[in-house]
């Protein structure tokens, strides 16, 4: 595939007959004549393009029989000149085209955010547009340095930026900070806690002094180990298992599935520097319920550099909504799946011992209920208050 700067510089494409066409191809390489896009037609000819000077050269070489040369037809920039040598009007259209594209090229049409995880892009778009960094800003003035340091002063949670501009297209670079873990202090006198209530089955206790024990039902709240141990404070720390008990409820509608009507419509835009201009007629969409699926393309340069100019289009296709299939047996199955990760969320490593399910159902809609018992770790720490340490 020819590059961009060959398709600007262009050439003239031309047909060779002649007996022997690799040897003429190869003395042709020895004088530096450089043929392109060479294709074979029949054993006796080929197809090339090669440049304007080149195609003079063998014009000339072509005077001693050797072979027969006819030229096609002219492309790229020198044939655009040719064609408006001696036209006022289209070569100075012709020149304000380029001139158009060239100036177009030094402002940014493209950015993209890259290396942010926990920070939104548009938060980051937005905080560069406050800073005059935005879509059309002219690439050669923008100073890197300080539009990095002033978002980074915006956008607490970032690290480092970066702006790195290639003809029209801008890469934002992110870095975020990495919170520090906050480490608990095991000098601090503290007792230990239930997170939850339950029947305790098991005990660890590595520091203080239990005040329950095996067997014993506590409710949330409730110290199962003290810090005050005789005459000093310590930083009680134990493992507390228990058993717990769980019930649970979710309710949906009952499940349906998309079935398309047929019904097409396309909605046609143009967007020039931002701004959104409709090329349909008609815009509007009269159905309650459809699926719409936009496409975007940008204009490029030959380098590949983006123009100030997209076209947009979006395929709209209306759809109803009927019971499935499978519609009850599919929604029970989806709310117990959904309780169950909602209980292995609550009990963190701890383990289910028994789970039940009940189900009902009213007005389109399915209701289930889990029932669960589990044995998980209910030990949790909080710092002594004044009168526990006195």
């Amino acid at each position: 595939m020819p590059s961009a700067s060959e398709r600007l510089r262009g050439g003239v494409s031309v047909e060779i007959e002649c007996p022997h066409p690799e040897s003429l191809l190869n003395d042709c390489a020895r004088r530096g004549i450089v043929f392109r896009e060479l294709a074979r037609v029949s054993p006796i000819s080929f197809t090339a393009v090669v440049s304007s000077r080149d195609s003079l050269r063998l014009r000339a070489l072509s005077q001693n029989g050797r072979f027969d040369m006819a030229v096609r037809r002219g492309a790229g920039v020198p044939a655009l000149l040719r064609a408006a040598r001696g036209r006022v009007l289209p070569a100075a259209l012709l020149a304000l085209v380029f001139l158009a594209i060239r100036v177009s090229a030094m402002f940014v049409w493209e950015i993209e955010v890259q290396g942010n995880e926990r920070t939104p892009s548009y938060v980051i778009l937005g905080a560069l547009r406050g800073r005059g960094f935005d879509y059309g800003t002219f690439g050669p003035s923008v100073v890197s340095e300080a539009i990095a340091d002033s978002v980074i002063l915006d956008i607490p949670q970032l690290r480092w930026l970066a702006v790195n501009i290639r003809g029209s297209h801008a890469d934002v670079l992110v870095r975020e900070r990495v919170d520090r873990p906050e480490l608990a202090d095991t000098r601090e006198p503290s007792m230990v806690c239930a997170s939850k209530g339950g029947l305790i089955v098991r005990m660890s206790v590595l520091d203080g002094e239990p005040v329950r024990a095996v067997g014993d039902v506590v409710a949330a709240g409730d110290v199962l180990v003290t810090g005050a141990v005789r005459a000093r404070r310590a930083a009680a720390s134990a493992e507390i298992w228990a058993r717990t008990w769980y019930e649970l409820t979710a309710k949906a509608p009952e499940m349906s599935e998309k079935r398309y009507t047929g019904a097409v419509t396309r909605r046609r835009y143009a967007v020039f520097a931002g701004k959104k201009i409709n090329l349909s007629i008609n815009s509007g969409i009269e159905w309650a319920n459809y699926d719409k699926i936009t496409s975007e393309r940008t204009l490029r340069l030959p380098t590949g550099s983006a123009l100030p100019f997209m076209l947009v289009t979006e395929r709209c296709a209306e759809y109803e909504m009927s019971p499935a299939p499978d519609g009850a047996g599919g929604t029970e199955s989806a709310l117990r799946q959904a309780l169950l990760d909602r209980l292995r969320g609550l009990i963190g490593d701890g383990e289910i011992r028994a789970v039940a399910f009940e189900t009902s159902r009213a007005g389109g809609a399915a209701a289930v209920t889990l029932r669960a018992e589990c044995v998980e770790q209910i030990a949790a720490r909080r710092p002594m208050l004044a009168p526990e340490t006195e």
